[in-house]
């Protein structure tokens, strides 16, 4: 597969909200690479809250990563309500694997 990943590998004199925003827009999906805190609503408007809620907007389908051990706990941090919401609704695409050493 042929793809562009964003944010930019060359960040130099760009805007971020726009690079990051224009990455989503051009996205055929959304992989989200699930930390404890993945959509925490910081305030700023580049973190992984609102850039989920922009994808969702945009019906992007995406795909989650799990980056812990076990289930994600959505309750700790502001904003994660809402991203559970969203990965608990359609153009989820998943599929468990777990590594085997």
């Amino acid at each position: 597969a042929f793809g562009n990943v964003y944010p930019s590998a060359s960040p130099d004199n760009i805007n971020r909200g726009e690079d990051i925003a224009e990455g989503i827009k051009l996205c055929d999906l959304f992989v989200i690479f699930g930390t404890l805190n993945y959509g925490e609503n910081t305030g700023n408007p580049m973190c992984s809250y609102f850039e989920a809620k922009q994808a969702k907007k945009l019906k992007k389908p995406f795909m989650w990563i799990n980056m812990n051990d076990g289930e994600m706990d959505f309750s700790n941090l502001k904003g994660q309500a809402e991203i559970e919401m969203i990965l608990n609704g359609d153009g989820i695409i998943y599929d468990m694997w777990e590594q085997t050493d």
